[in-house]
């Protein structure tokens, strides 16, 4: 669901891999269900393998819904000053998520940042003020749409 990159390279939840996905930044790699068939590359990484468990489950917790995201965006305007880190998860954590889920926070800081409302660049956060754009442009976001149909 999410494309790795380096601002959430820390306690990532990716769902539906693209083959040849480049798993080899991550220390440890968790499946919560059965591995993709296609190949990934971890290097390294510890391999876990957890197919008694639902892995879409905690995903089940994020919200799509307009309302929400902009309840983190104003919470992002009003409190951004408290928002730091290298990572996402580093950024939710050291904030509490600003009283979101970490998961929701981390959705909607991605879903943020392909849209260019924010930047978390040198470990503090960048809110762009003004700019008017609409969720559906996210890929992020759609994928997240569509994993919640289900």
């Amino acid at each position: 669901m999410f494309r790795l990159s380096s601002g959430n390279t820390e306690n990532v939840a990716l769902y539906a891999p693209d083959a040849g996905c480049d798993l080899a930044a991550f220390r440890d790699v968790v499946f919560l269900d059965r591995p993709p068939a296609c190949a990934l590359q971890t290097d390294g990484a510890n391999v876990v393998v957890c197919g008694e468990i639902d892995g879409g489950r905690a995903l089940y917790k994020l919200s799509a819904a307009r309302s929400d995201l902009l309840a983190v965006f104003a919470a992002l305007c009003t409190e951004g000053d408290k928002v730091t880190g290298a990572s996402y998860a580093e950024a939710a954590k050291n904030c509490g998520g600003l009283g979101f889920l970490p998961e929701q926070f981390i959705f909607a800081m991605t879903v943020f940042e392909e849209l260019g409302l924010v930047s978390l660049a040198d470990g503090r956060l960048r809110v762009f003020r003004g700019k008017k754009t609409e969720l559906s442009r996210s890929q992020r976001y759609n994928a997240a749409v569509r994993f919640l149909e289900e």
